[in-house]
């Protein structure tokens, strides 16, 4: 069995659907439903699913919201290794939908990812090392993403999650076997606008100068493109 160790956030997702066009700044008659969720334990949870023996490395409060965490990933068949970091929030994203299920704003309670240090990562280093493939997201802190990479010896993986935490990746590009960007993400790390198949082509050409072997580009409705180098 392959063990897949992932490290990145978990959180507790809040969607909430108005029924009828959303009038800001008052009460909207909706749906509302929770669920857990975040980059990292998403993919940790579809490892799981598929037959890997998946060990998921993460920050924790000692709420309610880290009880619900914990359940969902003994259910799904998700070792939780870590800390627990007391007084802290344990990470919270709340997604507002039109009635047609566009998203009118997000908010996501993400602070406690900071506790997740370069001195953590030393502490976890046999672990990340023992592992056969290693999924980073871009929730950690920069320092956080460098050190734990640092420790892989199997193929690394990564999300770049978002725009705005997208280059906390930039120092590691050269250890990624496969990133998954979306288009702004990739303008982010590559610095080219994308706006036609021959920029498109030249940011997929600078992420694979920058050392990743693979890209996996998604791109909404249109699916998704597959680059590496001599193929696309």
């Amino acid at each position: 069995m392959n063990r897949l160790l992932v490290i990145g956030a978990a959180n507790i997702d809040i969607f909430a659907k108005s029924r009828k066009q959303l009038l800001l700044k008052d009460s909207n008659p909706g749906e509302v439903k929770l669920g857990v969720g975040g980059v990292g334990y998403n993919v940790a949870a579809a490892g799981a699913e598929l037959g890997a023996e998946v060990t998921f490395m993460c920050m924790l409060a000692d709420d309610s919201r880290a009880a619900m965490i914990r359940a969902d990933a003994e259910r799904r068949g998700v070792r939780i290794v870590g800390k627990t970091v007391h007084g802290a929030r344990s990470g919270t994203y709340v997604f507002i939908a039109d009635s047609d299920g566009d998203m009118v704003a997000a908010v996501n309670d993400m602070d406690i990812q900071a506790a997740f240090t370069p001195e953590v990562a030393e502490e976890m280093s046999s672990k990340i090392a023992a592992a056969d493939a290693l999924f980073i997201d871009a929730n950690l802190p920069d320092d956080t993403i460098k050190a734990a990479v640092s420790y892989a010896k199997g193929a690394v993986f990564t999300d770049p999650v978002s725009v705005a935490k997208c280059k906390r990746l930039l120092p590691v590009l050269p250890r990624l076997h496969a990133i998954k960007p979306n288009t702004m993400e990739l303008e982010a790390l590559t610095g080219i606008e994308i706006q036609d198949e021959a920029s498109l082509d030249r940011a997929l050409n600078a992420m694979l100068d920058m050392g990743v072997k693979n890209i996996f580009l998604t791109l909404g409705e249109r699916g998704a493109l597959y680059a590496a180098r001599g193929i696309r």
